[in-house]
């Protein structure tokens, strides 16, 4: 008699800690995939799906770089079971961890990249040199951000344009 081949997933260890957690969202993305789209646009109607899949990815990724509460067993376990979209969280890694989720007032996510903080430093710079109450907005940027880059104490006399 030939062998009975099982798919039995073996579950590594913590995976009873997330897993009320993914059970939710699976439902969560039940209704969201059953709900009627009467009158909506392609777009509109797949946006609960989307957001709930971009959940369990950001789930995933908190709890693997930021918290680190899960194994790399665990975390690479929920991305070849679908549970997280590794790409996207591909994307997450690549910004710094301070603008990863940075809020809006609106509660819109608000992502800088580093062509926006150079654009912000450029016109701090410029800006410091028609006021001097904001002669110490760069310094003060490039403090907080680049810690070895040695500063002097005394800001330079400003650029005088030609008349």
């Amino acid at each position: 008699m030939p062998k009975v081949k099982t798919s039995r997933i073996k579950y590594p260890e913590g995976w009873e800690l997330i897993e009320p957690t993914f059970r939710e969202l699976e439902g969560k993305m039940r209704e969201a995939e059953n709900d009627p789209h009467d009158g909506k646009r392609k777009c509109e109607a797949l946006w609960p799906i989307f957001k709930i899949a971009h959940q369990k990815s950001r789930y995933v990724y908190d709890l693997y770089y930021r918290r680190k509460e899960i194994s790399k067993d665990l975390y690479e376990f929920c991305l070849d079971q679908g549970y997280a979209d590794s790409n996207l969280i591909a994307k997450w890694k690549k910004m710094p961890h301070f603008l990863a989720s940075k809020k809006h007032d609106n509660g819109a996510l608000v992502a800088l990249t580093s062509y926006h903080w150079k654009r912000f430093l450029l016109l701090a710079v410029l800006l410091s040199f028609y006021s001097p109450a904001l002669r110490i907005l760069p310094l003060a940027c490039w403090l907080a951000f680049t810690p070895a880059i040695q500063v002097p104490l005394q800001p330079q006399e400003p650029y005088k344009f030609p008349s």
